[in-house]
């Protein structure tokens, strides 16, 4: 067990997107996350970190550097994800959600609205895909390794801001509709990892208007010194008091979900 202990390595990959292909997302800032997040990591002893910024991260990039990432992983590692930008609900096409609609993280060139033959919604990354990516990399490091998946994003909003005011919302009102297929219900995919998000589903995002930067990254950054001591309990309620202190137009609640019950995240920065 020392000798695997001695040969774990930390890994990172970073996304983070304020521009869009398509001007309709609006203009948000999760592309300043980049810089809070890797000074985070590289206090915590992160030193083989990703970044894939804007232009940088279209789907065929993040897909790339996912692949990057578990080519480097060995058994027992600890790895790290953030995606910072748009997030929208999409129809599920394959029945593995309650509510009818998947979530997605919105790479750079991805469109907002389906439209046949023209876009229909193949530059999203929906959670699914997202949960194959991340059990590839589960299987390289194994039982003892960790992934820490934390998403500064939302999957409701308006994605836009009235002049004069600072409140910026990471997410877009309208869902992505695909013309219905009426899948049989399926299992929800297994989630063998803990994904940090800023809200509920259901909530809004809203970034932090000085610095402008996404509000779960700027909490994570603020408490980047004592990662590695606090239980999971202790990290939620952190989180939740930094929120409180910089409150958005309307209230948000972190969550937290995966295996909580078996990792501590702390685990990841020790």
């Amino acid at each position: 067990m020392a000798s695997l202990a001695h040969a774990q390595q930390r890994h990172a990959l970073v996304i983070g997107i304020g521009q869009y292909e398509d001007a309709a997302w609006g203009r948000i800032h999760g592309d300043s996350d980049i810089y809070y997040a890797v000074k985070m990591l590289k206090v915590n002893h992160f030193n083989d970190i990703i970044t894939l910024k804007n232009e940088e991260a279209t789907k065929k990039s993040i897909l790339s550097a996912f692949d990057t990432l578990q080519r480097n992983c060995k058994l027992g590692d600890k790895v790290y994800i953030q995606f910072s930008g748009h997030g929208q609900q999409v129809t599920d096409v394959d029945g593995d959600e309650e509510n009818g609609y998947d979530e997605a993280w919105i790479p750079y060139d991805a469109r907002p609205l389906y439209k046949k033959d023209v876009y229909e919604g193949e530059n999203h990354l929906i959670d699914d895909e997202v949960n194959r990516l991340l059990s590839i990399i589960k299987a390289k490091i194994g039982p003892s390794g960790q992934i820490v998946v934390v998403v500064d994003a939302c999957h409701s909003g308006d994605s836009t801001r009235e002049p004069g005011d600072d409140a910026v919302a990471r997410g877009f009102d309208e869902k992505f509709e695909i013309p219905k297929r009426n899948p049989a219900r399926k299992e929800a995919l297994k989630e063998d990892w803990i994904t940090i998000s800023p809200c509920k589903s259901h909530q809004i995002n809203w970034e932090i208007a000085k610095p402008s930067v996404g509000k779960l990254t700027w909490c994570l950054y603020n408490l980047r010194w004592i990662l590695s001591g606090l239980s999971n309990d202790a990290l939620e309620e952190k989180i939740r008091q930094i929120m409180q202190e910089n409150p958005g137009p309307l209230e948000q609640t972190p969550d937290f979900t995966g295996c909580l019950g078996v990792q501590q995240i702390n685990d990841l920065f020790r």
